[in-house]
């Protein structure tokens, strides 16, 4: 189908995808779950979680861990992935946009 973009050549389109914003949101809290774990939620997503220090080898340990995680995306529930996303839309609110849409019936 020629009107379709996920079957277009990328230089064929005219202009980019377009999302609305709270797709948007919601695609960057089902990135940050599934490549993230459940661990590190308080800590990105709390305003005050309260300081944790690291070491510098233990910053050095995640540096490698991460750069070996990157590609691999994990299955994860869709209650945390709501979860994040409610944590996001409070932290990063948007003036004037009603963000409290109900994400089941999308």
């Amino acid at each position: 189908n020629e009107t379709d973009c996920f079957y277009q050549d990328e230089n064929e389109r005219d202009e980019p995808i377009s999302l609305p914003l709270c797709s948007k949101y919601l695609l960057i809290a089902s990135f940050c779950a599934s490549h993230n774990p459940p661990s590190t939620d308080r800590r990105y997503f709390v305003k005050f979680h309260g300081k944790e220090k690291r070491s510098d080898a233990r910053e050095r340990r995640a540096e490698l861990s991460a750069e070996q995680r990157e590609a691999d995306a994990k299955a994860v529930d869709l209650q945390r992935i709501k979860c994040i996303y409610l944590a996001l839309t409070e932290l990063y609110p948007v003036k004037g946009i009603d963000m409290n849409v109900d994400i089941n019936a999308q």
